[in-house]
């Protein structure tokens, strides 16, 4: 796996891209490596290439700041950007971008630093890390730097850097800026390279635009389905964080629910819940559909609207497979859906943890005590008669689906005030953990229970 630069979007022009100087941390005190990307085959002369550009020491090729506008918070901006990444190259084997965050102002930063902070950095890492061992599509992280550079937020903090590795950075955003100046050659043009980078199947087919837009829908109702499934909320779903290949992006105030609440906000930001656990589904459809209205000049409405009918159809059939698989049944019946709300309602109505309910569903297979409600777990019980599979495999898809270990906040919380201070013992055991969600490990056994009552299903900030 050999680092490759620059990125190949740089050959669409000045139109799609500023070229910026990256500007390295003072002072880099600490770096922190995703072993288990490096694992995969990175080439050591690539890795070290990649570190000497977070530590200063040499420059990348070319440095770019991608522009794109978005809804945020279902307002349109006109224009935005990387206001603080920098896209610098891909990892070839692996076809991933690699992009730093915290790279310092360009041309989009809006005022901005263009800085990263500690606690972002660290839980963005932490979340790709997770999600990927959740098989939830998700960006991930390479290499964390970590400084003794001011950077200020609510109060002055210590600056750091993300070197980040997705599939793509495009966003429905990019689409929304060239349709708002009404710029059709450009957006032909970038439509044209998603489809031969992303979708090369595609690129000789007449209906080619069509075909794109409908794996895109289809992705996003699938990443969103899967969210739901573990009690993950994002916080700020915008159109400009949206990854056309249905991959988490951008994490800033994500959290991952703790007592069950539909309701939940993550951000405390969203003081409407635009953004909450129970509206994320219609969110990822409406940002489709903005998508589509900047389309219309590649494919005719009726087309875009039947697609985005697909949405729904995708999301449902995906959301209730996961959460069937959840209570360890294989086969379907027509009121599992049913079954699953019954289960979900209990929760809500008893203010119960999320993972620690669903974990409770292998008690119940091995009839034995559990502090789910006894009328549901009869039903439950005469739902699993009509299986055919054998009771220990049911159990083993119950464990295969329901972690053991999941990031809450307040525990992220506390591994980054230990490496605020240099101690990193607290990262390596979360790592291990995160990496195994499904077995119980002994590196910090605190990890795996619910946060105390006061700090349970956190709200944080944007600029987490």
């Amino acid at each position: 796996m050999k680092f490759l630069e620059p990125h190949p979007f740089e050959l669409l022009g000045p139109s799609f891209a500023s070229v910026v100087d990256f500007q390295p941390l003072d002072n880099v005190t600490n770096f922190h490596i995703n072993m288990s990307l490096v694992n995969d085959g990175l080439e050591i002369n690539s890795l070290e290439r990649l570190k000497g550009i977070l530590k200063g020491a040499v420059k990348p090729q070319k440095s770019l700041a991608m522009v794109y506008a978005g809804h945020q918070f279902g307002q349109k901006v006109s224009q935005l950007g990387d206001g603080r990444g920098l896209l610098i190259g891909k990892l070839d084997d692996l076809n991933l971008d690699i992009h730093i965050k915290g790279a310092g102002q360009t041309p989009y930063s809006r005022f901005g630093d263009g800085r990263a902070v500690s606690r972002s950095v660290i839980r963005e890492y932490l979340a790709g890390e997770a999600m990927h061992a959740l098989n939830i599509s998700s960006s991930r992280a390479l290499m964390m730097a970590f400084s003794n550079e001011t950077v200020i937020r609510e109060t002055p903090e210590k600056g750091s850097q993300l070197l980040r590795v997705s599939k793509t950075h495009i966003r429905f955003g990019h689409f929304e800026y060239f349709n708002s100046l009404q710029e059709k050659k450009e957006l032909k043009e970038l439509l044209d390279w998603c489809i031969e980078t992303y979708f090369h199947e595609f690129f000789l087919e007449k209906d080619k635009y069509l075909l794109f837009f409908k794996e895109v829908v289809r992705r996003t109702a699938l990443m969103i389905a899967d969210w739901q499934s573990i009690g993950f909320c994002h916080g700020v779903m915008n159109t400009d964080n949206m990854s056309i290949l249905g991959e988490t992006f951008d994490y800033g105030p994500y959290g991952f629910m703790e007592i069950y609440d539909p309701k939940h906000i993550c951000n405390r930001t969203d003081i409407h819940g635009r953004y909450s656990y129970q509206n994320q589904p219609l969110i990822g459809l409406w940002n489709c559909s903005v998508l589509a209205k900047n389309l219309e000049a590649f494919i005719e409405p009726l087309q875009l609207e039947d697609a985005l009918k697909e949405y729904e159809i995708h999301f449902q059939r995906k959301l209730l497979d996961n959460l069937s698989k959840k209570l360890g049944l294989f086969e379907r019946d027509d009121r599992d859906a049913f079954l699953i709300q019954d289960l979900l309602n209990f929760m809500e109505k008893n203010k119960l943890d999320f993972t620690q309910s669903f974990l409770n569903i292998e008690k119940v297979l091995r009839n034995e005590d559990s502090f789910l409600d006894d009328s549901w777990i009869e039903k439950f019980n005469l739902r699993h008669q009509k299986e055919s599979v054998d009771l220990e495999n049911r159990i083993l898809l119950s464990k295969n689906n329901n972690p053991k270990f999941v990031l809450r906040n307040f525990h992220i919380q506390t591994v980054i005030e230990e490496i605020n201070k240099g101690e990193f013992d607290g990262l390596y055991a979360m790592e291990e953990m995160l990496r195994e969600p499904y077995e119980y490990l002994e590196s910090s056994y605190e990890f795996y229970k619910p946060s105390m009552a006061e700090f349970n299903n956190l709200a944080l900030s944007c600029s987490s």
